[in-house]
């Protein structure tokens, strides 16, 4: 399973898959972002798939929306992190949880321009999820 992350600001999108966007968000949560919660769909279609009370996930692609504001906060948080990526690692530093993080699943040029491409997307904006 993938996700369309759809800004509400531009005509940019996103097409993550599910391992990549978990792992963007626990990385983003690591490096301080509180998550505020999705907003419950509001596109006609998507409503009747998720009657009744929202949970405010951003593991499903129901349509819901990421604020702007928590957006943000995702980029703010990724930009710690992509500070810590950049970071030389000395071979007898011990390593912490995040840096595990980092290190597995951001490590080198493609882990680092996926975290910029994320923190870029998220800069513009308010997204749905699909």
């Amino acid at each position: 399973m993938g996700y369309d992350l759809y800004s509400l600001t531009t005509s940019n999108d996103i097409h993550p898959n599910q391992s990549t966007w978990w792992s963007v968000l626990r990385l983003a949560t690591q490096y301080g972002w509180e998550p505020m919660g999705t907003e419950k769909p509001t596109w006609e279609f998507y409503e009747g798939f998720c009657s009744g009370d929202w949970d405010g996930t951003y593991f499903s692609n129901d349509g819901q929306t990421v604020s702007s504001v928590d957006a943000q906060g995702i980029a703010d948080a990724l930009e710690l992190a992509l500070a810590e990526i950049r970071r030389p690692k000395n071979l007898g530093e011990p390593k912490s949880e995040s840096d595990s993080e980092t290190d597995s699943v951001f490590s080198g040029p493609e882990g680092e321009e996926l975290v910029k491409w994320v923190i870029d997307f998220c800069r513009k904006g308010a997204f749905v999820i699909l």
